[in-house]
């Protein structure tokens, strides 16, 4: 059997070397130049330079024994012959030429024993830059093969977007064994032609794809017994000269199998596809599997949705609701807001960007129908060019079927997985809230959070950020999570902005809070001026700031303390919201936010706040028959945030289940931060099952709530942990003037431990790992901000 070689090119061909000879003669690379070989690159018959690499086994003992010239071989007198015989004579084709010389010096060389001939043409095809005869050849046998090397093709391959749209180089290595008599009269110019026009006509999706079918392509057309394909990318990375893969095949590999043809008519392959900013779906040519459904019931779409015109957030929530009002539709889940940048034209407004879970009856077609119904008729998008401004825009991601498996389309007017989906941060993160871990995009087959790192570690991020989007184009803007790069020695650029942690000025207009209560009459006027200067002040010390949260509690919920009626509680904060909301100057200024956990005093108010701030996670207040809900309220507004907190218990009993452990002996083994992350995880599926949007929602470990002394020191150490856990959600902490913090100092007066306060405040600005710090000295705490954010 013939050994195995690896040739320069990676290929791995059937050429026999016998290993026994001890002793060899080389001529390497030797330059023949006016050879005819057949037709030139210009299928012009003219002579052309030949290179000849000769390796010839030999005895040496045979010539020095008996000091016999004829078992000598000269280098010098056969690089001649070599010349003189192939200059004086015209060959059809190298494979001709090769034969000739191959047979010419095994009979005028006694001393050869066995030999290796490559013969190269270097010039032979304007598309091939080597086409070459490899011979190994004894007194008893002979192994043939044609190599063609470097066959460069230009085609459209790959899943990604600009792969789609934009045709890449890719480079061709051939080899075909020349061993019948049939195979010695291959027109190599010929498979050459094929291959090239064949592939520049077809679009792949994988390199394997490539190699497959242009190995069943040419033992097919040219009647060929074997063949062996290799395939390099050029450009797929960066850090390499290229990447491929290749493949051996023989006929039986495709016996009654149809013969390949190419997907594209001859003009469309003179199309340009490198506009990258107006490709349309015209120009994204994927070639997909065409599968027959008898129903499309129950199937899940993921669908993106976008604003960037009018009132964004109202135009989103009538956009879901038109969505979900049709029969056999029904909402499954909702993602976080982010606000982007306009792509391709920036000069517009900045996009509230998300994604859905729907589970619909609906067609992907018939689904495609109605979001562009609700763009265009009932939000009256006005399409002026592509990429521009719109009051709506509803873009099918992706789509499953009833038996969750992907339909894959690929149609003048959708595709699906929508073509653009792994280059847009403003899709993949919101995506990758809403859909399983393990989930795989259809096409590339990596899993969907591997591509969303991918994006959160090129150079510029995701190129977004989160919003807490309330009404009248307000929102709160927050940092998402930084990414971590393998590569120590590269910056990541991971966000355009950075934003301050917000502070949540504490206003409490009760007589027993624990550090401000008031036990004399409130002065509604005068509270008015301490918030309009303590605002003012603030935005004085940090104007990037932009707006101060003012948290307004009528109903204090320190342990054990007596709770107001829910009548008393709204006759407190009443009088102060209608006059924030008077003051038209300092209500642009502020973000305001009811303290509460009674659903009733929530509805009664909600026109007058952006923020429910609820310390009991929908638990404290309903009413004995459970049917009125603070989750209800915040459903059906969804242009109000909430605050969902972790407690255990009652106002009464919170203090006495403390106790985060596991097993009987008292050990927690989980750690207590993971068990509290626990905990409020299993509430915030609760609340995102009834129908909270996730934008909505801010996260609070409750600190002091159901938790005591070094407890809260626990959670504080371990908050990057619990960030992990929910790494979307803004976190919210209220360590103001605690008695933790003076358990520290032996501070017994809540009221003097602002400066406790702000100590924690300029640990938690550094880590990054809270965005809302609740506090009742707003001066204080802007100004550690101010200087915390300026030495980072």
């Amino acid at each position: 059997m013939p050994k195995t070689s690896l040739l320069k090119t990676g290929l791995q061909l059937p050429i026999r070397q016998k290993s026994t000879w001890r002793d060899r003669v080389y001529v390497q690379n030797l330059r023949v130049p006016k050879v005819v070989v057949g037709l030139n690159s210009w299928n012009v018959v003219q002579p052309q330079d030949v290179n000849v690499t000769l390796k010839m086994d030999t005895d040496f003992s045979k010539a020095s024994e008996n000091d016999d010239l004829n078992y000598s071989l000269n280098y010098a007198v056969i690089s001649r012959d070599i010349g003189q015989k192939l200059s004086s004579k015209n060959f059809e084709s190298l494979i001709e030429m090769g034969s000739f010389l191959s047979q010419h010096l095994l009979t005028q060389y006694q001393g050869i024993e066995s030999m290796a001939l490559t013969c190269d043409l270097l010039q032979g095809d304007i598309r091939c830059k080597n086409i070459s005869v490899e011979i190994s050849k004894d007194r008893d046998s002979e192994e043939r093969l044609l190599l063609l090397r470097n066959i460069e093709v230009l085609t459209l391959i790959g899943v990604f977007t600009f792969e789609r749209l934009q045709k890449q180089y890719v480079t061709l290595d051939i080899a075909v064994p020349l061993n019948t008599i049939e195979s010695q009269s291959i027109d190599y110019r010929l498979i050459i032609k094929d291959v090239w026009s064949y592939i520049e006509q077809t679009n792949f999706k994988t390199v394997e794809s490539l190699v497959e079918r242009t190995s069943q392509l040419l033992i097919q057309k040219h009647k060929l017994d074997t063949v062996t394909v290799k395939v390099i990318k050029l450009n797929a990375i960066t850090d390499t000269d290229g990447v491929g893969v290749s493949c051996v095949r023989n006929a039986k590999d495709f016996s009654g199998m149809s013969p390949v043809v190419a997907q594209l008519k001859e003009e469309e392959t003179l199309q340009a596809h490198s506009n990258y900013e107006t490709a349309n779906n015209a120009t994204f040519n994927l070639p997909v599997s065409v599968v027959k459904r008898e129903n499309y019931n129950d199937s899940i779409a993921y669908v993106a949705f976008g604003s960037n015109m009018s009132y964004k957030l109202e135009n989103i929530v009538v956009g879901l609701e038109e969505l979900a009002n049709v029969d056999g539709n029904v909402l499954l889940d909702c993602s976080s807001m982010f606000e982007s940048e306009p792509m391709y034209f920036e000069d517009q407004d900045l996009f509230y960007n998300g994604i859905i879970k729907l589970q619909t009856n609906l067609p992907p077609h018939e689904l495609l129908k109605l979001c562009k119904k609700i763009e265009y008729e009932i939000l009256q998008r006005v399409k002026k060019f592509d990429n521009g401004p719109r009051t709506i825009d509803l873009d099918i991601v992706m789509y499953l079927d009833n038996k969750n498996e992907n339909v894959v389309l690929n149609t003048p007017d959708l595709i699906i997985p929508h073509p653009r989906m792994l280059e847009r941060g403003f899709v993949m993160a919101p995506l990758c809230e809403v859909i399983p871990s393990n989930m795989k995009h259809p096409i590339s087959t990596e899993p969907l959070l591997d591509h969303l790192e991918q994006l959160k570690e090129s150079p510029f991020g995701l190129g977004l950020h989160k919003i807490l989007p309330l009404k009248n184009n307000s929102s709160i803007k927050f940092n998402l999570p930084a990414c971590s790069s393998s590569k120590s020695d590269v910056t990541i650029t991971k966000q355009k902005h950075s934003f301050p942690m917000c502070p949540m000025y504490v206003v409490n207009v009760t007589p027993d809070s624990f550090s401000d209560g008031n036990q004399d009459l409130i002065n509604y006027d005068e509270k008015i001026c301490e918030i309009s200067g303590q605002v003012e002040k603030a935005l004085n010390i940090y104007p990037e700031m932009e707006k101060i949260i003012v948290d307004i509690g009528g109903c204090s919920t320190r342990p054990n303390s007596v709770q107001p009626s829910g009548e008393e509680e709204l006759l407190r904060v009443a009088p102060l919201l209608e006059l924030l909301n008077k003051d038209t100057e300092l209500r642009s200024k502020i973000v305001v936010s009811l303290d509460t956990y009674r659903p009733q005093v929530a509805r009664k108010m909600i026109n007058y706040i952006d923020i429910i701030n609820d310390i009991g996670g929908d638990t404290l207040g309903k009413s004995s028959s459970g049917e009125d809900s603070l989750w209800k309220v915040v459903k059906d507004h969804p242009q109000v945030g909430y605050v969902l907190s972790h407690i255990r218990g009652d106002i009464n009993t919170m203090s006495k289940l403390n106790i985060y452990s596991e097993d009987k002996n008292g050990e927690c083994p989980k750690g207590m931060i993971e068990i509290i992350a626990s905990e409020l995880d299993n509430r915030l599926k609760e609340c995102l099952k009834f129908g909270v949007k996730r934008w909505q929602i801010i996260l609070d470990p409750g600190l002091g709530f159901a938790k005591v002394g070094t407890q809260n020191i626990q959670v504080l150490q371990n908050l990057h942990l619990f960030k992990q856990k929910f790494p979307n959600y803004p976190i919210l902490l209220g360590p103001s003037r605690k008695r933790f913090l003076g358990a520290i100092t032996n501070e017994l007066v809540a009221a003097n431990r602002d400066v406790e306060t702000m100590a924690l405040v300029s640990k938690l600005a550094l880590d990054s790992d809270c965005d809302i710090v609740r506090i009742h000295s707003l001066t204080d705490c802007v100004k550690t901000l101010k200087i915390i954010d300026a030495l980072k």
